[in-house]
């Protein structure tokens, strides 16, 4: 696997197959990130813990906004 191969992997939510907007991913600051100003679904977030890239925001937080209704 190439450099950029790994980095479309990363940029990749492996729940959907789309663009998480990782901001690590994208070589910005962790703080810049979007995953630090919202609520996560504990349940996703723990089938997907330990892989190599980042849930999306639609994905990460679907169970949540859906709480809120």
């Amino acid at each position: 696997m190439t450099s950029r191969d790994s980095n479309y992997k990363a940029q990749t939510c492996p729940a959907c197959g789309g663009d998480n907007r990782c901001a690590v991913a994208q070589n910005l600051p962790p703080a810049s990130c979007w995953c630090f100003s919202v609520a996560f679904n504990k349940e996703t977030v723990a089938r997907f813990q330990g892989k190599e890239q980042c849930l999306c925001q639609r994905c990460g937080t679907a169970a949540t906004q859906k709480e809120k209704s």
